[in-house]
């Protein structure tokens, strides 16, 4: 079947001291007061080399792409638009006020290469629904805030990033600052989201599929002058694998980056605020020397799931939080590897749940002297597809005294039973 091709269209607005982006929306398409689909293609759909001042390829108030058979592709796409006052040129590939909806699509879909002046190198949007789908790439976009994704919901919403018949890849998604000491830095989200209500997230990976982020994910709210604190009765949260059929994983890794990159991050790494976070069913794997730091929340495994820690693996909670861990894997086969190092769980020994002031060392946690790491299930040794180890390898030979796992508190009364 024949595609769609939708190349090298400009919307832009030259008039200088206007508000260019709003001027001029959607390269490809611009759809102000309803919705755009693309549903029911039999060919593939491509969006090459579109400009526009808010929405590289599209902007609408709401964008469902759906049921499509052949491959989808977004790339090349920018949004370009600046005024000295306002700062909105979002969505390098979409822009859409309210939902950004990607489901039951069978072929493969690529976001690549697609750059915003401000905000959501891939999708700027007021919430993401991907279900169903085939293979998704999120590659190589970039933007000032948000590499992949802005959000900015003024209303409860569910944003849902699940698997179908493929993974979900992101990597070498990137910011760019106008800090250089900044520059390459790899991060997914910008969420401003100013109502005091839920903003909730579910993770889900089906049955022999896996979400792999290999670019930062912190998940927290941009704190702004007016924005409200989130109400203790509707807080956010984060589901993993929510129901049985999400036998899957969700992995945290930074193989693909670069040791100038990791150089780079210093101490960032990836983390979750504000959110309580739940593994239900299947696996959440941290690996290849990544970072997860639940810093002021509670972080709760059902037994039904397996938490995997890899080579180099750091798991950090922080002041406030609490980790409470049923089923604990590590990943042997790679920490015996030479140069390898066992994962660790720790307690953040700064708490950094409070602002400080440049130069100012944040306050120790050696303090806190109740339970944060909790164990209270089992310890597994699984191999790099997170099945047991005994029926992959031959243990017989293996080294003498090798260390598998580390444990780090400020208090002795940090770790629970």
């Amino acid at each position: 079947a024949k595609g769609v091709l939708f190349e090298n269209n400009h919307t832009l607005n030259h008039i200088p001291y206007t508000r260019a982006e709003n001027m001029a929306r959607g390269g490809a398409i611009c759809s102000r007061k309803s919705s755009c689909s693309i549903s029911n293609n039999l060919g593939p759909i491509i969006f090459n080399y579109n400009q526009g001042g808010k929405g590289g390829a599209i902007s609408a108030t709401q964008c469902v792409i759906s049921n499509n058979e052949e491959r989808i592709v977004f790339s090349n796409n920018s949004s370009i638009g600046w005024n000295k006052s306002t700062h909105a040129s979002n969505g390098g590939a979409i822009q859409t006020a309210q939902g950004f909806t990607l489901q039951n699509n069978k072929g493969p879909i690529y976001f690549d290469s697609n750059t915003a002046a401000h905000a959501g190198g891939a999708i700027d949007c007021g919430y993401i629904d991907i279900r169903n789908n085939g293979p998704i790439y999120f590659l190589n976009n970039s933007a000032a805030w948000g590499a992949a994704f802005n959000l900015s919901k003024l209303r409860p919403a569910t944003n849902y990033i699940h698997t179908g018949t493929g993974d979900i890849v992101f990597n070498n998604n990137v910011v760019f600052k106008f800090d250089a000491n900044l520059l390459g830095m790899r991060k997914l989200f910008h969420i401003n989201n100013n109502a005091q209500t839920p903003y909730t997230l579910s993770l889900g990976a089906k049955e022999d599929t896996r979400i792999y982020f290999y670019d930062l994910f912190q998940w927290e709210r941009v704190r702004e002058p007016n924005n409200a604190q989130v109400s203790p009765g509707s807080r956010n949260v984060i589901t993993i694998n929510p129901i049985e059929e999400f036998s899957g994983a969700v992995v945290f890794s930074y193989k693909q980056m670069s040791s100038d990159i990791k150089t780079l991050m210093g101490t960032e790494h990836n983390y979750i605020r504000e959110a309580p976070t739940t593994l239900k069913f299947g696996t959440l794997a941290i690996e290849d020397g990544a970072e997860l730091e639940f810093f002021d929340i509670p972080f709760t495994q059902n037994p039904t799931s397996l938490l995997a820690l890899g080579s180099g693996a750091t798991l950090t909670v922080g002041k406030h939080g609490k980790l409470n861990i049923t089923n604990l894997g590590v990943i042997l086969p790679i920490i015996l590897k030479e140069g390898k190092s066992p994962p660790c769980i720790r307690v953040n020994p700064q708490d950094m749940t409070q602002n400080t002031d440049t130069g100012q060392t944040p306050s120790s946690t050696s303090s806190i002297s109740t339970p944060m790491i909790i164990f209270n299930g089992r310890l597994s040794i699984v191999d790099e597809n997170y099945e047991s180890v005994y029926d992959s390898m031959d243990l017989s030979r293996g080294k003498a005294e090798q260390p598998i796992l580390s444990i780090e508190t400020t208090n002795d009364g940090q770790l629970g039973p």
